[in-house]
């Protein structure tokens, strides 16, 4: 039995990889985010919602905004796909 319906490639992944920054900040004190603190590295949440795919940020129920950082690896391979076919073609334009 199907559980997925309506399935669709992801377009533009490498645009959209490309369009998030990776960081490294320091949790502030009160934020208690699963015990996180000190310094980490990340997303910004808002860049990742401004993706417009469904269900990899999400606000959490105090109002900040979250990544569901296992969410983004289909677009992550996706973005590898369209930058191989970008070498390949380069490469058999030698």
């Amino acid at each position: 039995m199907e559980i997925n319906e309506n399935i669709s490639p992801i377009q533009n992944a490498l645009d959209k990889v490309m369009s998030l920054s990776g960081n490294v900040f320091a949790w502030k004190p009160e934020a208690n985010i699963f015990g996180n603190k000190g310094m980490d590295t990340g997303i910004i949440a808002q860049e990742v919602e401004a993706l417009g795919l469904p269900g990899i940020a999400k606000r959490r129920g105090d109002g900040t905004m979250g990544v569901r950082y296992d969410r983004l690896i289909p677009v992550l391979i996706e973005a590898v796909k369209e930058l191989t076919a970008k070498v390949n073609s380069l490469e058999n334009n030698k």
